[in-house]
Order: structure tokens, then sequence, then C-alpha cells
């Protein structure tokens, strides 16, 4: 915003909408662009360093994507690949172990990949998981199927600090070998996949469930973000078919 002679002194419309419009970037960039700018702007304010934040802020538009999550045939075949996989980690910890335990736990619990990683052993009790969203505040109780609680406790048995998963594997390797995995099963997605699966199979299962499972506070933002329409079969409609 500086190179564009904006500074919290002479913030206003007509200088930030300049700015957005002589962006040669995508609507999506663009709009994350204003975003930020919006947060520092509201920042400005309160701080008394400028005006409040103007009606006129040029919005952009970004046209709406469907979320896509994994079907069930997929999901196997990810845990499939996880399953086959060998060697270890330089933490000491075997590849299968910790992948298969991360696809499960992941699918299962639809945490978020901070609060997923950071999981430890001791908000287990037996197959129930005891977690506080961390974006949100809330706290929830998950019941896990048995593999998966017993999977958890073989990792955390084998770290030092009584996490499950961070100890063995750090965040950015994380995700790098997650998408070598994701391609090697022949899928596409990243670990986001997992939190989109477990909510649209709840929203499969019980109508609503869904705000419940992710730990949302906001209504119609399971819908938006995170549940896949394509796979609730029964609530698309349907025309009557006039073709045999």
């Amino acid at each position: 915003m500086q190179d564009a002679g904006i500074t919290p002194l002479t913030l206003d419309s007509s200088r930030c909408n300049a700015w957005l419009s002589s962006m040669d970037k995508g609507r999506t960039t663009k709009s994350n662009y204003r975003r930020m700018a919006r947060t520092l702007w509201s920042f400005a304010a309160r701080k008394k360093f400028s005006p409040s934040v103007s009606d006129d802020f040029l919005r952009v538009k970004v046209p709406a994507k469907p979320p896509i999550a994994w079907t069930a045939d997929e999901l196997r075949r990810l845990l499939d690949t996880c399953e086959k996989l060998t060697g270890t980690f330089s933490s000491g910890c075997q590849r299968n172990l910790f992948w298969t335990a991360w696809v499960l736990v992941g699918f299962e619990t639809g945490l978020r990949y901070g609060d997923l990683h950071h999981l430890k052993a001791s908000q287990l009790r037996g197959t129930r998981l005891y977690v506080t969203h961390h974006k949100t505040g809330q706290a929830q109780g998950k019941i896990l199927s048995s593999k998966a609680a017993d999977l958890i406790r073989q990792l955390a048995h084998r770290g030092k600090d009584g996490t499950v998963f961070r100890w063995a594997l750090s965040r950015k390797h994380l995700f790098l070998q997650f998408k070598n995995i994701v391609k090697s099963a022949g899928l596409e997605g990243s670990t986001k996949f997992l939190r989109r699966s477990g909510a649209t199979y709840c929203e499969l299962k019980q109508r609503g469930s869904a705000k419940q499972f992710l730990g949302h506070l906001s209504d119609g933002l399971a819908y938006k973000c995170y549940v896949d329409p394509t796979l609730l079969e029964d609530d698309i409609p349907t025309p009557i078919p006039f073709i045999e």
C-alpha cells in the first residue's frame, strides 16, 4: 500500500480504490488484498490515525466455488495408501502409523490443522476426545472409532512431549509429504479435505449437524466452505425424468 502512496494518515476510499483498480491480479487475489487492507485500516482507525473505514471502499466480487470433499471410495484409497507406506521419519516414527492416524483422526474429528497437529494424548479418554477449537474457543467432545483411538495412543506412547503428531513431524514437512501421499493415491486435495469430508458425511447422516461438528459459531458457514453438495444426494433438487 505504501508503494501506492497510502499511509495510515492518508487512508481514504479514493486512494484505496485507485490502488485496488491498478492491480493486475485475479479477483481472488485482489479480494484477499482488500481484506488485509481493510483490517489495517480498521486498526488505524481504532488508534485514531485515520478516519473510519469508508462504506464506498471498492468491493471485489469473487465467484463462489462449491466445496469439494473426498468420497468414501477416495478416502478408502487414501487410507490404503497410508497403510502401505514404509520407512520412518527422522524422529523415528513409522510413516504408515503417522499417516494412517492423521487421516482417520482428521476425518473423524474435523479439527483444523493447528488443533490436530497440537493434539495431546491427555485429551483422549477411552474413545472420546475432548478438544477446544483454538479459532472459536469452543470446547467440544468427539467420539472416535476404536482404531483411531488406538492409533492416538500408539503415537503418543512413542513421543516424549505428550503430543500425538507434533513430536513426529513438523508443520512444513507435514504439508509437503501429505501432498505427495494424496498424489500417490491418485487424488487431488490437501489436509483440509479431511475436515470437509468429515463435515459432509455428518451432514449426509444428519441434516444440520455439520455446524456442530466443525465447531462453528456462524450459521451457513459449513455449507459455504466445507460441505460438498454433490455428495448430499437426497438434498439435490432433481426434475422428474421424462426420457426413458
